[in-house]
C-alpha cells in the first residue's frame, strides 16, 4: 500500500476498506459491543431500583401501623389488623421475592459486562502485540503492510477517542512515522541524511538515522506506556466489579 493509497483509504473508504474514524460512536473503553448491553437494560436497572425501595418503604410503612395501632384495643382496630395480619406477610414476601429477582438480574448484569470487558482487553491487548511486532524497528515487510493498517483500525476503533486520547494520539503518530519511513520513494538518503515526507501534512523533515532510530524509540514507548494505563484502568473495573 503506497503513500497515496493510505491516505485515500482513511478518507475515502470503499466497500471492504475500513471506515474513517468516528468518535461519536466510539465506544468506551472496556465497554461492551453495541447491542450487548443495550441502554434500555440499565434503564429498567435504574427503574426496578426505585420500584423496590418504595414497595420496603411501603412495607416498613405498614409495620410500623401495625405496630402502633397494636397498643389500642378498640373494636374497629381490631378488625383492621386482623385484615393487616394477612396482607402484611404476604407484602413482605413480595418484597422479598422483588428483591431477590432484582440481586440476580445485577449480578448477572455485572457477570455480562465484567465478561466483554475480559474479552475486549484480551483482543486489543493481542491486536497491539501483533502490530508493534510487525512494526519493530519502524521497517514494515511489503507483505505484512495491510496486516498493520488493518491492526491499525482496529486498535483505534476499539478505544474511547476522548477519554483515550493520550494512546490515540500516541498510535497515530507512531503510525505516521513507519508508514512514512516505509514509503521508499519518499525517502531520500544524502551524506546519511533521511528525509521523511508526512502521509498528513506532507511536511518533509530531515534526520540523521540515529535520530530516526531515537524518535523511533520514543514513539514506541509512548504507545506502550499509554496502553498499559488503558489496560491498567480496565483492569481496574473488572476487578471492581468482580467484588
Amino acid at each position: 500500500m503506497n503513500q497515496s493509497n493510505f491516505k485515500n483509504t482513511k478518507d475515502n473508504p470503499n466497500k471492504g476498506d475500513f471506515p474513517t474514524e468516528n468518535t461519536k460512536n466510539t465506544p468506551n473503553k472496556g465497554d461492551c459491543p453495541s447491542g450487548t448491553v443495550p441502554e434500555k437494560v440499565n434503564n429498567c436497572i435504574k427503574n426496578s431500583f426505585i420500584l423496590r425501595h418504595f414497595l420496603c418503604f411501603f412495607v416498613f410503612l405498614l409495620l410500623l401501623i401495625y405496630l402502633f395501632l397494636s397498643c389500642k384495643e378498640d373494636t374497629r382496630t381490631y378488625y383492621f389488623l386482623s385484615n393487616l395480619k394477612i396482607i402484611l406477610p404476604a407484602l413482605i414476601t413480595a418484597a422479598g421475592v422483588f428483591e431477590g429477582f432484582n440481586i440476580n438480574r445485577k449480578k448477572s448484569f455485572k457477570e455480562i459486562v465484567t465478561k466483554e470487558r475480559i474479552k475486549w482487553l484480551h483482543r486489543i491487548h493481542n491486536n497491539l502485540t501483533e502490530y508493534l511486532k510487525l512494526s519493530r524497528n519502524g521497517e514494515i515487510k511489503r507483505e505484512d503492510k495491510d496486516k498493520v493498517t488493518e491492526l491499525y483500525y482496529k486498535i483505534i476503533f476499539n478505544i474511547n477517542h476522548e477519554d483515550d486520547i493520550e494512546a490515540l494520539n500516541a498510535i497515530k503518530h507512531y503510525n505516521e512515522y513507519i508508514f512514512a519511513k516505509e514509503l521508499e520513494k519518499y525517502i531520500l538518503i544524502k551524506e546519511g541524511i533521511i528525509e521523511i515526507e508526512s502521509i498528513e501534512t506532507h511536511e518533509v523533515k530531515k534526520y540523521t538515522y540515529y535520530e530516526y532510530i531515537k524518535n523511533y524509540e520514543e514513539l514506541r514507548n509512548e504507545v506502550e506506556k499509554s496502553f498499559i494505563k488503558v489496560f491498567k484502568e480496565v483492569w481496574e473495573k473488572i476487578k471492581n466489579e468482580a467484588d
